[in-house]
């Protein structure tokens, strides 16, 4: 899964420096409490700022910030360049309350009322396949989020957000919108599951012969 790639890369990196930077905080403020705390019949030090160390700071979290942002910016730009060129796409719109998916040059829309977890929609992908999603929102901002995926896109009215997902495995995971819009803001749920290409080609063709039959 890209996206949860990417995450668990940038975080494995971030953890252990937020530790590091918190531990030698702790420890220099841990040291001047006790090194230089003014003892009874001691005046306190009139001494409002250090003209070497407060520098050394501002270096020092700069560096940090512009490494972990150059870090982060490489990560994404690796993984996006691998995916290639979409092999299927995907229109997702949100609404009060609930989502529909349209698989673009297919009659083919799942969509579903959310009111009951069995009528939340299935966002069906293939195994393997890059998918590009275009996301938008008939009235108001909702989000796309997949906690699985480490991923979430908010979906704006009168715009789309587009990126791209290749799922590396079958499986099936929930989604829901992640910003609050409206009363029924905690129905939105949705469901993603991804199967095999084989099985996904079958699924296809078997929406589309009840879209015909139904016509």
């Amino acid at each position: 899964m890209n996206f949860r790639h990417d995450f668990n890369e940038v975080f494995g990196v971030e953890v252990p420096i937020a530790i590091a930077v918190m531990v030698i905080i702790c420890a220099i403020v841990a040291f001047t409490v006790i090194r230089y705390r003014a003892g009874r019949g001691h005046e306190p030090s009139k001494v409002a700022k250090h003209p070497v160390a407060e520098p050394l700071y501002v270096v020092a979290l700069v560096i940090i910030a512009l490494g972990l942002s150059i870090f982060v910016a490489h990560v994404n730009g690796q993984e996006r360049s691998g995916l290639g060129k979409p092999q299927l796409s995907v229109k997702v719109v949100g609404f009060q309350w609930c989502w529909s998916f349209h698989y673009k040059h297919t009659p083919v829309t799942v969509t579903g009322t959310c009111l009951t977890k069995s009528q939340d929609p299935t966002l069906m992908l293939p195994v393997g396949k890059n998918v590009r999603i275009n996301l938008t929102s008939n009235d108001v901002v909702h989000e796309f989020w997949v906690p699985y995926f480490r991923f979430k896109i908010e979906a704006f009215p009168h715009h789309t957000n587009s990126f791209d997902v290749k799922v590396t495995h079958p499986g099936n995971w929930v989604g829901r919108c992640s910003v609050f819009c409206g009363v029924f803001h905690y129905r939105m749920d949705f469901r993603v599951k991804a199967v095999s290409a084989q099985a996904f080609d079958s699924w296809l063709h078997t929406q589309r012969a009840a879209v015909r039959s139904a016509a």
